[in-house]
C-alpha cells in the first residue's frame, strides 16, 4: 500500500507541476493580446499554485506521508525535468 501510495502521489505532484508551468507559459504565448487575457491568465496560474500548496498545508493532518512524499518528489522531477530539457535543447542535443 506504501509502494502505492508514492506512486499516486508522484503523478499527481507531476501532473500539478506541468499544469502550473503550462499555465505560466500562456503569458508568453498570449503576449500578442494580454489585455484581452491577463485576468484569466493570472486566475489560471494563481488556482494552479494554491491547488499546489494544499497537499503541503494538509499534510500534518489529513494526507499521508507517503502521498505527501510521492507528490513533492513527483513535483522536483517535473521541475528538475523540464529545465534539463530547456537546457538541452539549447545546446542543440
Amino acid at each position: 500500500m506504501t509502494l502505492v501510495l508514492t506512486i499516486i502521489g508522484f503523478l499527481g505532484g507531476v501532473h500539478l507541476a506541468m499544469m502550473l508551468i503550462a499555465a505560466c507559459y500562456r503569458v508568453i504565448d498570449l503576449w500578442y493580446r494580454i489585455s484581452d487575457f491577463w485576468l484569466s491568465i493570472s486566475m489560471r496560474i494563481l488556482l494552479l499554485a494554491v491547488i499546489n500548496l494544499v497537499p503541503h498545508l494538509l499534510a500534518a493532518d489529513l494526507i499521508s506521508d507517503d502521498l505527501l512524499t510521492g507528490f513533492m518528489w513527483g513535483q522536483v522531477f517535473f521541475a528538475c525535468f523540464h529545465v534539463g530539457i530547456y537546457w538541452l535543447a539549447r545546446l542543440g542535443l
